[in-house]
């Protein structure tokens, strides 16, 4: 135990406290890990004892360490290009950058679209289940959806409701204009 105070008492009088403190050998940090848990345990220890199993723990962390050194890395080498950057996936009959939008549009119409339909039928069938279910999603929350428009323009909100009255009728009416504030991935109207 003397040993350990010496060696953090010398740690603290330093001029650089901090970056001392950091630099506390590991060897001692297994030391006093030994003899908490001795004291947890209501375990009586002699110095020697003591190093023997920090030099046990010391020894299997440094084995650990290296076994985990020296693993191969797992990126292989054509993942970044000569400039350090992330290379792209390239589609390498036509040279253009595959993305792959299929799991965005399953979120957003519940079924991979990309597959396609073997009969005209099944596909309507898939879409208009598509329509009820977003009509049956929004007015679960409480929203009321305008069964005049498409589940796309209804989730895109291609258009935005209006204060101007009309002037050529009595009573107002809702009136629409193009929302020009839409939002990547699906552009703007300007």
């Amino acid at each position: 135990m003397q040993r350990i105070y010496e060696h953090i008492c010398k740690q603290c009088q330093s001029a650089n406290f901090i970056n001392d403190l950091l630099r506390i050998d590991k060897w001692f940090l297994e030391l006093t890990k030994v003899y908490a848990k001795a004291s947890f345990a209501r375990e009586s220890l002699t110095d020697a004892q003591a190093n023997v199993r920090a030099d046990e723990v010391h020894a299997k962390n440094e084995k650990e360490l290296q076994e985990r050194l020296s693993r191969p890395q797992w990126k292989s080498s054509n993942y970044t290009t000569e400039l350090g950057v992330r290379s792209l996936a390239i589609d390498p009959t036509n040279k253009r950058i595959v993305f792959d939008w299929s799991n965005m549009m399953e979120g957003i119409f519940g079924f991979d679209p990309s597959k396609p339909a073997t009969l005209h039928a099944e596909f309507v069938a898939k879409n208009q289940q598509f329509e009820a279910g977003s009509i049956a999603k929004a007015k679960a929350k409480g929203q009321h959806p305008n069964p005049k428009l498409c589940a796309m323009c209804r989730y895109v909100k291609i258009l935005k409701p209006t204060t101007a009255n009309s002037s050529t009728s009595t009573h107002s009416r809702p009136r629409f204009e193009w929302n020009d504030k839409l939002y990547v991935p699906f552009g703007n109207w300007n």
